[in-house]
């Protein structure tokens, strides 16, 4: 008679069920942010809340009323706010989610870029999480308090796609393709972040150049980083 193992668990197992504890964590605390809403009436949240109820006018920003930080933050914003009931709770609930569920993804998706595996991805959430109770309270501060929400003026959001954008310079293939897609990610940088956008391409210039001086000052050769062999191609001596 064959003998009948248990099934075993697997290492896709234990993430699929962090991943899962991770989103409820999330909604859990983005209900405690809303309920009851205590938001300052001149804090972000009111002001994304403006450019929404702009968009529902008719208006468009940068055109119409200025764009709070990027002008692609209420276009993002938009079709949950809506879906939600367009109101105070559907931008609150549209901010707190949108932002929470944008990091998720970004640190796995980097975490795969740069290394082909989840595992970094679910050690930095846990480092995030961590940080309501470690940081907060020990250096009393707001922004390290609750560090994937969207604070006061969507910060998350915005410094995620940068985050993504060192995980495609690692993958980028060479050649056009590359070069187009960092181009797209620059692009959305600028539209979520005006300020992260402007940090982004000074840090990709500043790598750039200290590049080639480091070639430079180097008796022999160095190997071109893939954003490096979009820009500026290396001559063979």
């Amino acid at each position: 008679m064959a003998r009948v193992f248990p099934p075993r668990l697997k290492a896709w197992h234990f993430l699929a069920l962090f991943v899962l504890l991770t989103v409820a964590t999330h909604i859990w605390v983005s209900w405690r942010w809303l309920s009851p809403f205590n938001g300052h009436y001149a804090d972000g949240p009111f002001q994304l809340f403006n450019a929404l109820r702009r968009i529902d006018a008719g208006q468009l920003p940068g055109r119409d009323f200025p764009a709070f930080h990027g002008l692609g933050l209420p276009l993002v914003h938009y079709p949950f706010y809506r879906a939600l009931g367009g109101d105070l709770l559907a931008s609150e609930a549209s901010r707190q989610l949108l932002t929470r569920f944008f990091a998720i993804g970004s640190y796995f998706l980097t975490s795969w870029l740069l290394t082909r595996s989840l595992w970094p991805g679910v050690f930095w959430l846990l480092l995030r999480l961590a940080g309501d109770k470690l940081f907060g309270p020990v250096f009393n501060l707001y922004d390290l308090n609750d560090l994937d929400g969207p604070g006061n003026s969507l910060i998350t959001l915005r410094a995620t796609v940068p985050l993504l954008f060192i995980g495609f310079v690692y993958r980028a293939p060479p050649g056009w393709r590359g070069a187009l897609w960092l181009g797209l990610i620059l692009c959305i940088a600028w539209m979520l972040g005006l300020d992260q956008f402007l940090a982004l391409v000074a840090g990709v210039l500043v790598t750039g150049v200290g590049f080639k001086v480091v070639q430079w000052l180097r008796p022999r050769q160095l190997e071109s980083p893939p954003l490096l062999s979009h820009t500026m191609p290396v001559r063979a001596r």
